[in-house]
């Protein structure tokens, strides 16, 4: 229920961004129903789409470090759960 719930507020972020391409609340919302589907590479395109149009925007930065400290942590386990198998 709750994914197709996000799954549905990224569409409509997308609308969203297709009627008005300078609204950023519609890329960190956008962004974010990415980062809760597990869609990592495309949440970081559009936060860093987000940044370039307000680098001061301070939600963009704290959820963009988000993503990218999320990141992180699944290279290091993936790395140990490599090293655990080999």
């Amino acid at each position: 229920m709750m994914l197709k719930k996000t799954k549905d507020a990224l569409n409509d972020c997308k609308r969203a961004i297709s009627l008005d391409p300078t609204s950023i609340k519609a890329f960190l919302r956008c962004a974010k129903c990415n980062f809760l589907l597990g869609n990592l590479s495309e949440a970081e395109r559009v936060y860093t789409q987000a940044l370039n149009m307000d680098p001061t925007s301070s939600q963009a930065k704290t959820e963009y470090l988000q993503l990218n400290q999320s990141n992180d942590l699944f290279r290091r386990n993936s790395d140990q759960v490599e090293t655990n198998e080999g």
